[in-house]
């Protein structure tokens, strides 16, 4: 038996890598963005990604939706204070369609 070398693994992710579609590697990317940005558990890194009228809605929520930076700021501080370990990770790969269909 041979000895997988680490020049090896380097090889078979970069083969992995250059199959992959600029567009998929765009999304995992971004999506890789996102989760370490609420998994911060930063409201401010959060709240920077929308804007000041921002109408959140989440049947979660004792009234079902917030206005403004504020409301929201609020909120994930009350949601993250109450669960410190929460984290955020993806499931699958993203969902991309080139003609913007969706899988039936």
């Amino acid at each position: 038996m041979t000895a997988i070398t680490p020049s090896d693994v380097v090889a078979i992710e970069s083969e992995l890598t250059s199959s992959v579609p600029p567009v998929v590697a765009r999304a995992r990317e971004l999506l890789r963005q996102e989760f370490e940005v609420w998994n911060s558990h930063d409201p401010d890194r959060v709240l920077a990604k929308v804007t000041d009228d921002i109408l959140w809605e989440d049947p979660s929520m004792p009234e079902g939706r917030l206005r403004g930076k504020q409301a929201v700021r609020e909120w994930l501080e009350s949601i993250w204070r109450a669960s410190p370990d929460m984290t955020f990770e993806p499931v699958g790969e993203p969902l991309i369609s080139a003609d913007g269909s969706r899988p039936q």
